[in-house]
């Protein structure tokens, strides 16, 4: 689901997820509508043409959303998704972890002994190359120990269980976030709070 559109109302919301609660669903994904630079959305929000909601809404949004599905039995696990028992997506906690993984056919990504990489976008080069028996591959990149030590951060933050403290080198940031309510503290672990989700990017660049 997605929310913040332009003109959708709390009511609006609520509606919305009486039916989604209505439904046999097992896992449910909630994504804030973003504007990207260069996208078709993010001009016409440039040139005044879309309205995105305030931040203080869009958060109003997030917590009717959150309280909505946990109580109904489901739990979130990440900053998007909310899951119930035994439901919560294996693929995204492989990405998460580094563990390993292959992936298969056009546009299709792959991790494997440090090394990330994607196929082509193109289904003719993709299925010319198979032929000839070349790898159809468009992208790869070796992760050294430092990119890894900066994604377990960028991942990990986005998981409702967070990291460990100690993965922050710099403290003064890291009290700072803290301080401002964008972090929570459990133990030595660290997470987003409900204020930190919604400006998520902008936190996880303060830590790495």
């Amino acid at each position: 689901m997605i929310y913040g559109i332009y003109g959708q109302t709390l009511k609006d919301l609520k509606k919305d997820l009486k039916i989604y609660m209505s439904l046999p669903v097992k896992h449910i994904s909630a994504y804030m509508l973003t504007a990207y630079e260069g996208t078709p959305l993010g001009v016409l929000v440039k040139e005044g043409k879309y309205f995105l909601p305030d931040e203080d809404i869009v958060l109003k949004m997030f917590k009717l959303i959150n309280e909505t599905l946990e109580e109904n039995g489901f739990k979130r696990y990440e900053i998007s998704n909310w899951a119930k028992e035994g439901y919560k997506c294996k693929h995204n906690y492989f990405y998460w972890n580094h563990t390993e993984f292959l992936g298969i056919g056009v546009s299709a990504w792959s991790f494997i002994k440090k090394k990330r990489f994607g196929n082509t976008k193109n289904i003719e080069e993709y299925l010319n190359k198979i032929k000839k028996g070349i790898k159809p591959i468009l992208f790869e990149e070796n992760l050294s120990k430092e990119d890894i030590k900066k994604e377990e951060i960028i991942l990990g933050l986005r998981t409702a269980e967070g990291i460990d403290k100690d993965k922050i080198k710099n403290e003064e940031k890291l009290y700072f976030l803290l301080e401002e309510g964008f972090l929570e503290e459990k133990g030595r672990k660290i997470s987003l709070s409900e204020k930190g989700i919604l400006v998520s990017n902008y936190v996880i660049n303060m830590l790495i």
